[in-house]
């Protein structure tokens, strides 16, 4: 009987066998080459080519162009939808006649355009102009006519706008435009260039720029309110190297040959900041600015001229044809470094400020200054300056530690003391 039963099973699962390799079919594979069957470009992203212009997109969807276009009058590419994306595939984008006025043109209500990829060359007005919401414009070259003082390069204006790998350039130096011009709140410029243009780069109100430089003009960087600004250089600007709006943000920045090299807006912020061979003040703060660890060095002006209830920590000012430090009312300046100065170390210019723990050493003027009353002045140092200190009315009308003359160890009880070395 187990025998039987044995035999039956063993009938039965050769039987289903014998059905899955009919099901499978045969096993040697047909004669000739195999060929892959990938989707096409189209079908993976469906896009239309741009072959002719001037030319008007009135539907959503990527767009691309297939070799060098211009136009000799008007825009070239006016976009009447959202979410366009024109990619330049490397071409050029040319303005061929000066009627020419803007290679590509998006107004408000076309949101989240994305150009691409290519160079747009000169048109009168603006090489891309978007006004709407969330513009994206990547590793485009723009290149402005000369002959028109107030070409733009880029204009993003709606908010939340982004360039990154950007260039814009006028092949000479002049006029009213901007470089890269991101008008709208919350805008991001990382990795962007922009040269002889009036403004290099401008952000509106709480946007960042990051890994920028500019170059010629007049101002190199101008930002809203409650900006960021980081790892940018500006160099040889008429103005100003960098114009920063009032709650703004710089760290590790350059301004180098401008005129002044670092305007900072109330209550802004400068860290590890360097200006360097401005024609006039290396850094001018305005109310209540706080700059840390920064250097100012050969500059035509001050070195740091700190206004009303700002503070000054940390930084090195050098070989400044004024003063290293100048301070205003109410402001504080402690453990910073003065020297080689061709006027004062560092001079308290109004009352109320607080002047603790600086160095003011080689100075062709007075090493430290106080040319206003009310000051608190204690635990500084200074050396070979013209003379050492000066202080308006003396302990009468300020609140100051000794100042002393060691000819050995410094005295027990002068734990405050101002030091004459």
């Amino acid at each position: 009987m187990q025998r039987r039963t044995l035999y039956a099973t063993t009938a039965l699962c050769l039987a289903t066998l014998a059905g899955v390799v009919a099901v499978a079919g045969p096993l040697s594979p047909p004669a000739g080459p195999i060929a892959s069957t990938p989707k096409t470009l189209t079908e993976v992203e469906p896009r239309t080519p741009i072959t002719a212009l001037p030319l008007t997109i009135t539907q959503s969807g990527s767009y691309y162009f297939t070799g060098d276009l211009g136009v000799s009058a008007g825009t070239a590419i006016t976009v009447d939808a959202a979410d366009v994306t024109i990619d330049l595939m490397g071409f050029t984008l040319r303005a061929t006649g000066a009627a020419a006025s803007r290679g590509v043109f998006a107004p408000a209500a076309s949101a989240r355009l994305r150009v691409l990829n290519g160079s747009v060359t000169g048109f009168a007005q603006d090489g891309i102009r978007a006004e709407g919401p969330d513009a994206d414009v990547r590793d485009v070259i723009v290149v402005a006519d000369t002959a028109d003082a107030q070409a733009n390069g880029i204009a993003l204006t709606g908010p939340r706008a982004r360039a990154a790998g950007c260039s814009a350039s006028r092949p000479s130096g002049g006029g009213t435009g901007t470089g890269i011009l991101l008008s709208g709140a919350g805008a991001l410029a990382e990795g962007c260039a922009a040269s002889a243009f009036n403004v290099g780069i401008a952000v509106g109100d709480a946007a960042v720029i990051t890994r920028c430089r500019v170059w010629v003009g007049s101002i190199g960087f101008s930002t809203g309110a409650n900006a960021a600004i980081g790892d940018s250089t500006a160099w040889t600007c008429t103005d100003y190297g960098f114009l920063l709006g009032p709650g703004a943000t710089a760290n590790g920045c350059l301004a180098y040959l401008n005129a002044t090299g670092f305007f900072v807006g109330d209550g802004g912020n400068v860290t590890a900041c360097s200006a360097t061979s401005n024609t006039g003040n290396g850094f001018s703060l305005a109310t209540g600015v706080a700059i840390t660890a920064a250097n100012a060095n050969d500059n035509g002006g001050d070195g740091i001229a700190a206004g009303a209830g700002s503070a000054v920590r940390g930084c090195v000012s050098s070989r400044n044809t004024l003063s290293g430090i100048s301070l205003q009312r109410a402001a504080v300046a402690e453990s910073n470094l003065c020297f080689d100065n061709d006027g004062a170390g560092l001079r308290v210019a109004a009352t109320d400020c607080r002047v603790q723990s600086n160095t003011a050493v080689g100075n062709g003027g007075v090493g430290i200054e106080i040319a206003a009353t009310g000051t608190f002045a204690a635990h500084n140092a200074a050396s070979g300056n013209a003379p050492d200190y000066t202080i308006l009315g003396g302990a009468a009308s300020n609140t100051l530690g000794d100042v002393i003359v060691p000819l050995g160890p410094i005295p027990t009880p002068s734990s405050w003391a101002n030091i004459q070395y």
